[in-house]
């Protein structure tokens, strides 16, 4: 919702310093997405057989120098929140207080 993308399937990290977004998606949405996406703001990178998986475009992303990332955690199940805290060593996950989608939503409606 918070890129513009439409498709079922995709994680989207974004950057406290306002740099490009970045799209995680498999190969059946990638083409999808780099036409719904504003390339100026927003990555697209695909996941599958053969290509990395989205921890490493994440940590690619990320750079070596450890960063503490915000996760909606009401999107994320324990599994794959210790899934990533392992994958994504030395960053450190952090959950937000609230749904970076319910501020938007929130702000929408005082508009």
């Amino acid at each position: 919702y918070i890129s513009g993308f439409s498709g079922s399937a995709g994680t989207v990290m974004v950057t406290a310093d306002g740099g490009p977004g970045v799209l995680v998606t498999d190969g059946r949405y990638t083409i999808q997405a780099a036409q719904e996406l504003d390339a100026s703001m927003w990555k697209v990178m695909q996941v599958g057989a053969r290509m990395p998986t989205m921890p490493e475009h994440l940590r690619t992303v990320l750079g070596e120098t450890p960063k503490k990332i915000g996760v909606d955690a009401s999107t994320v199940s324990l599994g794959t929140w210790r899934s990533l805290e392992k994958a994504l060593h030395p960053h450190t996950l952090v959950a937000l207080g609230t749904s970076p989608l319910a501020t938007l939503s929130e702000g929408d409606a005082s508009s």
